[in-house]
């Protein structure tokens, strides 16, 4: 992985674009290494997706079997929640495949960080009071000026796309 790693409080580490990677493509990887290794590795958790966009309008072409087959499953735990006058849609997911968290991580909305990517253990699977607490937290927060104070694991990106926060990380070092 090709990126500046830095601790900038006791439990929120900073990833930056490398000086070396000109062409950013190295950080587009190291971002998709890094939220596979958050996401994928340990399948006793449960991805939770907050974004201004339903899941379906976020995930691209290239995942267009996996985008199509969640569209009417039941699988999903999908809420809304509205902040500020702008409505935020809540997807739980658990077993989500590399590609899918692939295509996450590229996607618009994350880069300019209006995507969060939260990790629960499955037996919080239901969408709690904490959890949605959480949530209205790092949207109230979500430019970063100030750091949200949650529990949960939370890979966020920052408005310019040049920084990644990893909130809470758990025993999965970098």
């Amino acid at each position: 992985m090709d990126y500046t790693m830095k601790k900038i409080s006791k439990n929120i580490i900073s990833l930056t674009q490398s000086d070396s990677d000109s062409d950013g493509s190295k950080w587009v990887e190291s971002k998709k290494l890094l939220a596979r290794k958050i996401f994928y590795q340990d399948q006793a958790k449960v991805i939770v997706v907050v974004s201004k966009s339903g899941l379906t309008d976020i995930l691209s072409d290239q995942v267009s079997s996996f985008r199509d087959s969640i569209k009417y499953s039941n699988d999903l735990s999908i809420t809304s929640l509205k902040f500020d006058n702008i409505d935020y849609y809540i997807t739980l997911m658990e077993n989500v495949p590399e590609e899918i968290i692939d295509d996450l991580v590229n996607s618009q909305e994350f880069i300019w960080g209006n995507l969060w990517l939260f990790r629960i253990n499955k037996t919080e699977w239901n969408l709690n009071d904490n959890l949605i607490n959480e949530i209205r937290c790092v949207l109230s927060k979500s430019t970063f000026l100030e750091t949200p104070n949650i529990s949960s694991e939370l890979l966020a990106s920052t408005s310019d796309g040049c920084e990644l926060l990893w909130f809470n990380p758990s025993s999965n070092e970098v």
